[in-house]
């Protein structure tokens, strides 16, 4: 949570935004620009807020040549304004149409007098669901396991969504999936948290958790970004965060292979076949590492690492300890711990489940922090990959994947997605420092 002094000073901001809206629509600049960045500030606390601030950005970059009269870009002039990026904004702008629905949205959010809690991690989880969506140009279908039993929903798109992208009706058949299946469970879901007496008596929202899984790539960048350049995407994930808030659940959307999604039988859903389906919970092996799922991704690895260097593959426990440069630890004379080194020429094999991979990916980067010599690889199937990717693509020198089937023995084709290799060069002892932007691994 916030303090309640910087609570309310974002309260009286709400307020006198919306006064301004519903009366002149007129907003100075610089004032408008400097409650965006104090609003942003207090956003952070509260994720779900972020889409709401769009009205905002669009009505503070309205006066830019190459904007349409809601505030979004137009694509086709966006050399022009490039070429308005050294000049001013006007002293006053007006607000966007969307402007107005976000502020009310907004103070609606912020109505408690005191600032809520935001809960990053409950204590006790009451309820999990694991849910299955899919969309194609006819129709959309999901698939639900639930406490009670598996629950199948499909249907047919109207004329408007058929003729819509598929990344949009890939989006709609999310947000229906997700709101039909908690306005229905949600009494249910409440009579499970009341059954958790600690939790009972303290009056706290339910731990429910929701994993939606899709084989559309933009839907889970897209509700993970929090926002689209697209005004219909991102109206339908302003509706999921306003699902969040409105049932204090934790949504996680996460992309699948389409092969998957097939081999759970969701798929067919889509085109109106219902036919068997396997387990929605351990279909996804969310909690297995690649070397779990096939032992020979290890005999793969060390048939390429140089010789004179020896791999030590890392046990989760092993993150924290030798995973930092750290074989073990001896006591002197004096009762001093005092550990020893690993080797120069220890080539450090990571290898997490993709739900822990944000976590050991960050203790890969501490180590290579505190001790800049040793080499690192890291192994990862690509699921939930809106927790790590984007670090392990900025800090690691060379990144591919392993696509399934590609081997003839390693990964086959029955693993579905591709493993994403990261491998972590030593540091050099003199500028560039970094070897990725080092001549010999720069393109011609």
């Amino acid at each position: 949570m916030v303090t309640p002094d910087k609570w309310s000073k974002a309260r009286a901001y709400m307020s006198q935004l919306l006064e301004i809206a519903s009366t002149t629509n007129l907003f100075d600049s610089k004032q408008l620009d400097s409650i965006r960045g104090y609003l942003i500030y207090v956003v952070h606390t509260y994720p779900s807020f972020t889409p709401y601030l769009k009205g905002l950005h669009l009505t503070i970059n309205s006066w830019c040549l190459g904007r349409l009269s809601d505030g979004w870009k137009d694509m086709g002039s966006y050399e022009l304004e490039l070429s308005l990026a050294d000049q001013h904004p006007p002293q006053e702008v007006r607000g966007v149409p969307r402007l107005l629905p976000d502020l009310q949205a907004l103070s609606t959010l912020f109505q408690p007098s005191i600032p809520p809690r935001q809960v990053v991690r409950g204590s006790t989880v009451a309820v999990v669901l694991y849910g299955y969506a899919n969309a194609s140009r006819s129709g959309s279908g999901s698939c639900f396991a639930t406490p009670q039993g598996l629950r199948i929903r499909y249907g047919l798109w109207g004329r408007v969504i058929s003729h819509q992208s598929s990344n949009f009706q890939e989006l709609q058949n999310l947000a229906d999936t997700v709101e039909w299946e908690l306005v229905d469970q949600f009494p249910v879901l409440r009579e499970a948290v009341a059954a958790i007496d600690h939790l009972a008596s303290a009056e706290l929202s339910p731990g429910l958790e929701l994993f939606l899984f899709t084989d559309n790539i933009v839907a889970e960048s897209a509700f993970f970004r929090g926002t689209s350049s697209n005004p219909l995407l991102f109206d339908l994930i302003l509706r999921l965060k306003q699902l969040e808030l409105q049932y204090s659940l934790h949504l996680y959307v996460a992309h699948i292979a389409g092969t998957r999604m097939m081999a759970q039988g969701t798929d067919g859903l889509s085109h109106g076949a219902a036919w068997e389906f396997n387990n929605p919970v351990t279909i996804v092996p969310l909690h297995l590492s690649p070397v779990d799922r096939d032992p020979t991704l290890l005999t793969w690895v060390a048939s390429w690492i140089p010789a004179g260097l020896s791999p030590h593959i890392l046990t989760p426990y092993e993150w924290y300890t030798t995973g930092h440069g750290v074989m073990e630890s001896n006591t002197n004379l004096d009762g001093m711990c005092c550990p020893s080194p690993a080797p120069y020429s220890t080539v450090f094999v990571w290898h997490p489940a993709p739900t822990a991979a944000e976590a050991a990916l960050e203790e890969l980067c501490f180590s290579r922090h505190k001790r800049p010599t040793y080499w690192h690889i890291f192994l990862c199937p690509r699921l939930f990959t809106h927790t790590w990717r984007k670090r392990l693509f900025k800090f690691s020198e060379v990144t591919f994947y392993l696509t399934p089937g590609f081997l003839p023995v390693t990964w086959p084709a029955t693993q579905h997605e591709p493993i994403v290799v990261g491998i972590f060069l030593p540091l050099l002892g003199r500028p560039p420092w970094l070897a990725k932007v080092s001549p010999p691994l720069l393109p011609p």
